[in-house]
């Protein structure tokens, strides 16, 4: 068992907070983009709740790196880090990543006397399902099936704190006349019981009397509903996100640990490209 966060511990995981920004936040690249490769460096501004259900929240300033690779196989555009297993006009498998910053007990109520939590870093395939797309694919609509394993991150590594699945539906819209790739999604959210534990269980250890002990199961998560949108303009790219979260059925609802049943996260951010390749991309995005 971890002991309790005083505080002293400085965290500063730009990885996970890379993890993080590719999470949360629509990548930068269009689709007239022709270079095979582009790098860069930008930052993003985001206010997350502390975790989910928590009543506390931080504002965050997040470098980052603007990574796009348009690869036949391996790509990071702004789809996120997605290497192709297979790809066929309806299906396809890539890779779903996706993580949470720390949060630090002592700047909790909640969590006050309690292990901190680490950055969590998760990552596993997703399916794709291309349920609609026009001829010139700018309109799309599919089903993503994300299923992640979840990893706490410190000194001494990685440490397996269970599995998440979010399954989500998605529309979007490419080259818009208002000059914005936008993405609307909407969908549940499932977890395993190692991984609410993490983050909503509460030892015999820190129960006080208005936190007592609980074990939390896995299942039902929430919902959420999140629009995205981002643009190009010259070297710039600009995105950013927002997001609606309810806990409602949620099975780890009556945890003392939540403090509340709904949640707005959101975000902005502009990167800027550096250097590109002078190769062009093998295959059209």
């Amino acid at each position: 068992m971890r002991a309790p966060a005083d505080g002293r511990r400085r965290r500063r995981p730009f990885a996970a907070a890379s993890v993080v920004c590719v999470a949360l936040l629509p990548a930068v690249a269009r689709a007239e983009g022709l270079a095979l490769w582009e790098i860069g460096l930008g930052v993003a501004g985001l206010y997350l709740p502390d975790y989910r259900g928590a009543d506390e929240g931080r504002g965050y300033a997040l470098p980052f790196p603007v990574v796009i690779y348009r690869g036949e196989r391996v790509r990071a555009d702004r789809e996120g880090l997605r290497g192709r297993l297979f790809d066929t006009d309806q299906v396809e498998l890539d890779v779903s990543l996706g993580g949470a910053l720390p949060v630090r007990s002592d700047r909790n109520e909640a969590r006050r006397g309690m292990p901190a939590l680490d950055p969590v870093v998760e990552f596993g395939p997703s399916l794709v399902v291309r349920l609609a797309r026009s001829d010139d694919r700018r309109r799309s609509v599919e089903l993503r099936l994300p299923a992640r394993a979840a990893y706490s991150v410190d000194r001494r590594g990685l440490h397996g704190v269970g599995a998440v699945f979010t399954p989500q539906l998605r529309a979007a819209w490419r080259d818009t006349a208002w000059g914005w790739d936008t993405d609307v999604s909407v969908g549940p959210m499932y977890a395993s019981r190692a991984f609410h534990q993490y983050v909503y269980g509460v030892e015999p250890a820190f129960a006080t009397p208005d936190r007592p002990t609980y074990r939390a199961p896995g299942g039902y998560a929430g919902a959420q509903l999140t629009l995205t949108a981002n643009r190009r303009l010259g070297s710039l790219r600009l995105f950013g996100f927002v997001r609606a979260e309810t806990l409602s059925g949620a099975v780890y609802a009556s945890s003392p640990l939540v403090r509340r049943g709904t949640q707005v996260l959101a975000g902005f951010g502009v990167g800027a490209v550096l250097a590109e390749s002078s190769r062009r991309a093998p295959t059209p995005e």
